[in-house]
């Protein structure tokens, strides 16, 4: 492993008034001796000392096995995958529409299952789809999906996409700032960023793999200011991340009854309950959304930070 050097300054504010909040927790080699470092100016919390890139690249080329070991198949986690990804796309399309044309040149950054983009291009199927996926072998099943693949920055033309998606992939990186300064080079004059992190989830999670930055609102917003990105809104989404015991525990045993009627195919109209999610979302997708609260934006920390930002031109 490289060794790498202990930060001296906050990478978002650049602040040196940085104090330890713990030891990181994390089972890979790359993410052992790690400690998370929180900046007192900005609130930014990161791990400390963060992996080189050529370490990182490494770990994503494989990422959903390293991380998650593997992606899972079964029905209730590919219906939360579909419906958190069609309430994030109509996230998008609220927040940029203004009654502009929405076949567009998009660019998505680690696009995962696929979920976002294929139901951006059910709605939009003139827009130009490309993707950077690091994960080898996940690339395989976007073959035939998608305009363009790309494997590396490099390859990406500069002032070209209108839409950028960068959803659950910026707290896996080790420099935000030049991470985010590189695809606004990317971006058209008159284009926009879609981004979605963790928040603060080192709080509520048993460990930190394989995130590496963590973010509130105070923070995100002072990155955006450095980088000279205009917000055009910023909030939280999803439960709230100081959670009751009680509303865990009444969510696990919602979700072992939604995976016993699954069991025995009993099918629920619930959707009859929803007319709006129901335009959408199917009767199980709706169920398994359901405890996340992902649509309505919420005034206290939450479990996800959705942003859209535009270059401040």
């Amino acid at each position: 492993m490289v060794i790498c050097k202990m930060n001296e300054s906050c990478l978002v504010c650049n602040s040196t008034d940085l104090s330890t909040v713990r030891s990181y927790r994390g089972n890979s080699e790359l993410f052992r001796n790690l400690e998370l470092k929180k900046c007192n100016n900005c609130t930014f919390v990161f791990a400390d000392p963060l992996p080189k890139d050529e370490e990182l690249d490494k770990y994503n080329s494989s990422y959903f096995v390293n991380a998650h070991g593997g992606l899972s198949s079964h029905p209730m986690a590919t219906a939360y995958q579909a419906a958190i990804n069609k309430i994030r796309v109509n996230y998008v399309i609220e927040m940029i529409q203004k009654g502009q044309d929405l076949n567009l040149k998009i660019l998505e950054i680690g696009p995962g299952t696929g979920d976002f983009l294929k139901f951006w291009l059910q709605r939009f199927p003139n827009s130009e789809y490309s993707i950077l996926e690091s994960d080898l072998i996940n690339r395989e099943r976007f073959k035939g999906l998608v305009s363009f693949q790309y494997s590396s920055f490099k390859e990406i033309p500069s002032n070209y996409f209108d839409l950028i998606i960068i959803s659950h992939v910026l707290e896996h990186t080790n420099d935000p700032k030049r991470f985010l300064n590189e695809l606004s080079n990317n971006l058209k004059n008159a284009g926009f960023i879609f981004i979605e992190v963790p928040c603060q989830d080192y709080l509520f999670k048993d460990k930190e793999e394989p995130h590496l930055l963590f973010f509130n609102k105070e923070s995100m917003n002072q990155l955006f200011n450095k980088i000279n990105m205009r917000v055009i809104n910023l909030g939280y989404f999803g439960p709230s991340i100081i959670q009751s015991f009680s509303k865990k525990i009444l969510n696990r045993i919602y979700l072992k009854v939604v995976g016993l009627f699954l069991k025995f195919r009993i099918t629920l109209p619930v959707s009859i309950f929803f007319p709006k999610m129901r335009s959408y979302l199917s009767s199980l997708e709706i169920l398994m959304i359901l405890p996340s609260e992902a649509i309505r934006e919420k005034s206290n920390p939450s479990w996800w930070l959705r942003a859209v930002v535009s270059k401040n031109k």
